[in-house]
């Protein structure tokens, strides 16, 4: 997967799958995850470039993938993030302290029937919300930042352009 040292391509029971080494900086632990399913991984046209991946994973106990630790299955998303950007986990916290601070003088015009909705939404933050939680927030390694001049190339892996190599490289 690139040049990042903390994601290791591995293969398991005959699949190519992803170890991600992730150190939260709240408890500076470093955690394991072994990638099971992609559930987003978007096509560029780049040969590399600054994209989201978004698997289901499962916690393991080192970067060779292979024992489990427990068999609670998770969603990992890697982001490349531009810099001076706020990541997912801050936006989250920002909304659930904006909802903490509402109160019941700020909703009593609605009628009784939703005020009892928002009474119950507000008492069991953040489970009341649609809301996947954030259990673990790692930061990798920063990128240089991307140079103002470049520009997407949608050429570059059209298929007359990967025939034409393929043509080059085998011989008839």
């Amino acid at each position: 997967m690139g040049f990042d040292p903390t994601v290791h391509r591995i293969m398991f029971e005959g699949k190519i799958r992803y170890v991600y080494e992730l150190t939260p900086k709240e408890s500076g632990e470093t955690l394991y995850f072994r990638t099971t399913k992609t559930i987003f991984n978007p096509r560029i046209a780049c040969i590399s470039g600054r994209k989201t991946r978004v698997w289901r994973a499962i916690q393991v106990t080192g970067s060779d993938g292979l024992e489990e630790k427990g068999d609670k299955q998770v969603v990992l998303k890697d982001v490349w993030l531009d810099k001076g950007s706020r990541k997912e986990k801050a936006n989250q916290d920002s909304i659930y302290a904006n909802l903490q601070r509402i109160r019941k003088k700020d909703y009593e015009w609605m009628e009784v029937d939703y005020r009892k909705r928002v009474d119950d939404a507000l008492a069991h933050i953040p489970t009341s919300l649609p809301f996947m939680r954030i259990l673990h927030d790692a930061e990798g390694v920063a990128c240089k930042e991307r140079l103002a001049s470049a520009e997407p190339d949608c050429a570059i892996l059209s298929p007359q352009s990967i025939w034409y190599h393929l043509a080059r490289m085998s011989p008839l």
